[in-house]
This record gives structure tokens, sequence and C-alpha cells, in this order.
């Protein structure tokens, strides 16, 4: 298995809008609107593409703010979020090696 690390970038699009991108692929890059009522499901949506892609590759997220960036709430949070989903990743990932390692 081969170490993938994909940048996860936390920025502020305007006043009212924070932005967090995940940098899966040039043509893959998803950006989640925190702001938005979907974003829950947004997230949601990336961290199943993230598991698919975990079946092949051991995923690391890299997390960082855009500079100038001044919320400080969003900082906290949404490094926490990344924090979060690295282990979530690693946890299921061994999960679903040794069920499909198990099949085999």
């Amino acid at each position: 298995m081969s170490q993938r690390v994909i940048n996860v970038k936390l920025s502020a699009l305007d006043e009212d809008t924070d932005i967090l991108s995940f940098h899966i692929s040039e043509d893959d890059l998803p950006q989640i609107n925190l702001n938005n009522a979907t974003c829950q499901n947004d997230l949601k949506n990336v961290f199943t593409k993230l598991l698919q892609l975990a079946v092949e590759d051991d995923i690391s997220l890299e997390f960082s703010i855009e500079d100038g960036y001044a919320r400080g709430l969003y900082k906290d949070v949404c490094s926490e979020y990344i924090m979060d989903i690295n282990r979530e990743l690693r946890e299921a990932t061994e999960a679903i090696r040794r069920e499909l390692s198990s099949q085999a």
C-alpha cells in the first residue's frame, strides 16, 4: 500500500462563505460550503470518496488554513474535524481490508 496525502484547506470565499476544499485529484476537488444547509451531506459524500480510495491506498488528510483567514471558531472546529476524519479513515480502512482479505 502506498501513502496518499490529500490536502484540505479552509478558506473564505467572502464575508459569509467559508469553504473546506479537499484536493483529492486534479479532476476531483470537492469544496464544502460550511455555511450551506447541505454541508453535512456534502461532507458525508467526501468521506465516502475517501473510503473508496482507502481500500487501495493509505489515506491521510493534511489540513491547512488560507493565509489571512480570521474566523477562529472555524479554524478550531475544522482542525479537530480533520483529525477525527483521519482517525475514522484508519479504523474503517482496517476493518474493510480485514473483511476483504477474509473473503479472499
